[in-house]
């Protein structure tokens, strides 16, 4: 009963720190992730942390590293690429997780929380990222920061604009904040990018590609 209990006290706290954002929920799995489909083949979600044998590491609010590794192994197996926005020390040295734990799909783009990148570092992403969806139909990718919301509505904004997907850096913006927020939730909170620096990166790059 103890083990039930501390699913239902996990489930809880995961779904009070992802407060309104929009949740990867599959019973039938066992899943529930802080984790979003923007488009049919751009994901947005959370740091995915391993967990300590007391729970510790972040994993009883944060998405385990072990649900993450089983939701791409059953739904995108050799066919995902993630990228890691954060920092090594965040959410106590998870930042720095072991990419084996992902089958090695993780390339590691760092910058500091409630910052913008570099302009040039938004431009390696697109065109690495770009790359990667151009080489099969079947290849998705996936970003994460630690909450999944201001770094990664960047560089989720920032390609759906380099792909053509959105035509404007507002309608990017837009179109990520509206997925990411799962309304039937309130809208107390958008769950989009908030940072003056970041909104203003998403415009200059395009100004760059217009």
């Amino acid at each position: 009963r103890s083990f039930g209990l501390r699913e239902e006290i996990q489930k809880a706290l995961r779904t009070s720190v992802s407060v309104n954002k929009r949740r990867f929920i599959d019973v039938d799995s066992n899943l529930d992730l802080d984790l979003t489909y923007i488009c049919d083949r751009l994901i947005g979600m959370a740091l995915p942390v391993v967990q300590g044998p007391w729970g510790g590491g972040g994993a009883l609010y944060r998405n385990d590293v072990r649900d993450v590794s089983r939701f791409f192994a059953t739904r995108h197996y050799g066919s995902f690429l993630i990228f890691n926005l954060c920092e090594e020390h965040e959410q106590g040295g998870n930042g720095n997780y072991d990419i084996s734990l992902l089958y090695g799909q993780v390339q590691k783009l760092p910058f500091r929380d409630h910052n913008a990148p570099s302009l040039h570092m938004l431009v390696f992403f697109c065109n690495q990222a770009s790359d990667w969806l151009n080489e099969h139909s079947s290849h998705i990718v996936a970003i994460h920061c630690q909450g999944g919301k201001g770094r990664t509505g960047t560089f989720c904004s920032s390609l759906m604009l380099w792909t053509g997907f959105c035509q404007t850096a507002g309608e990017a913006l837009n179109t990520y904040v509206m997925r990411r927020t799962d309304l039937r939730r309130g809208r107390k909170e958008m769950q989009g990018v908030a940072a003056p620096s970041q909104i203003r990166y998403v415009h200059y790059l395009e100004a760059l590609i217009y």
